[in-house]
């Protein structure tokens, strides 16, 4: 299971693009800190920050991984 498609079976919604917006937005946030990042690619991950917070970035480690989330998902 690719790291969206976990994501969207732990929210609950619908489709997988309401976990865009709110109140599903948030939930998404909560249980990614309840899911080990590094075993999804670093691309899956670049992917789901693009995708959720609308920001282009780009991992070139776990580190920086944990570090951009940990800031976001507060």
């Amino acid at each position: 299971m690719d790291l969206f498609d976990l994501i969207h079976s732990k929210v609950g919604c619908l489709m997988l693009s309401d976990i865009k917006f709110e109140p599903y937005r948030s939930c998404a946030c909560e249980k990614l800190k309840t899911i080990n990042l590094a075993d999804y690619p670093l691309s899956q991950l670049q992917d789901l920050a693009q995708y959720l917070f609308d920001e282009k970035v780009i991992f070139s480690d776990y580190s920086e991984v944990n570090e951009y989330f940990s800031k976001k998902i507060k």
